[in-house]
């Protein structure tokens, strides 16, 4: 997997903002992706609690993602972990 430099993590954490993935490991591996959506899935909705991803941009702002709060990402949690769930 590649490795992030901490300058590319505004445009990498945008970008991914942009996907139904819970993470930015899960949208490289099937496992993680599972493992993701089922932790954050129980984290949010039955405990919950907030997920939040922070990235400080360089000038100092800090941009909050919320991707479990995406409709996108829960309709793929629904859907993979129905049978968990069931």
């Amino acid at each position: 997997m590649r490795q992030w430099s901490p300058e590319e993590a505004p445009k990498v954490y945008e970008q991914l903002s942009h996907t139904a993935f819970p993470s930015l490991i899960a949208s490289v591996n099937w496992a993680y992706d599972v493992g993701d959506l089922f932790f954050f899935r129980y984290l949010t909705v039955d405990l919950k609690r907030p997920y939040r991803i922070r990235v400080r941009e360089a000038d100092g702002r800090t941009t909050v993602y919320q991707p479990m709060s995406d409709p996108r990402v829960q309709e793929r949690a629904e859907r993979i972990l129905e049978p968990i769930y069931r």
